[in-house]
């Protein structure tokens, strides 16, 4: 009785990710570029910061305002 109930758990999950992977399949290009975008800007934002004096929202809104 306990390996079926353990092993309809393992289905349901299973289930449950394959689902949640169905959803994201229209965002996964965006999620790559965002990624991307993320980890090449980050030195940026790190100098940004040293400039402004430690102040990271003033950085990030600097660096927004030039993706624009």
């Amino acid at each position: 009785m306990f390996n079926n109930d353990r092993l309809l758990v393992q289905i349901l999950l299973l289930a449950l990710f394959g689902a949640c992977l169905w959803v994201m399949a229209p965002f996964w290009s965006a999620l790559v570029w965002g990624a991307v975008l993320a980890f090449a800007s980050w030195p940026l934002m790190r100098l940004l910061t040293r400039w402004f004096k430690g102040r990271e929202s003033l950085a990030a809104l600097v660096m927004c305002l030039c993706w624009m």
